[in-house]
């Protein structure tokens, strides 16, 4: 199943968004920024929160209260003091302490 079977699925583009490829989303204030696995972005004005009740669970994460991330592009986990993830591409994002459990 894709996320394109949510029809409340919270964006509107003029563009042709690749939604398969979304690889991880970033929240700063009320806006949303998605990132795609050939290195593109989509501003979004709409919350992360909004886009978290929107996405499969199963196949995506939050790692913190910035981040939703694919859990398929995952590539290391970092525990500890350090509790990090290591993304496919190379990027590494803070993970919450009460969120490593999740990841």
């Amino acid at each position: 199943m894709d996320i394109f079977s949510y029809p409340d699925f919270p964006i509107y583009s003029a563009k042709k968004l690749p939604l398969h490829d979304l690889v991880y989303l970033r929240g700063v204030n009320n806006y949303t920024f998605l990132y795609f696995e050939d290195g593109s972005y989509h501003l979004a004005s709409k919350t992360l929160g909004l886009f978290e009740r929107s996405l499969q669970s199963e196949r995506y994460v939050r790692i913190s209260k910035s981040y939703i991330v694919r859990r398929d592009y995952i590539s290391t986990c970092t525990p500890g003091l350090a509790r990090e993830v290591l993304l496919l591409n190379g990027m590494r994002l803070q993970v919450a302490r009460r969120r490593v459990v999740e990841v």
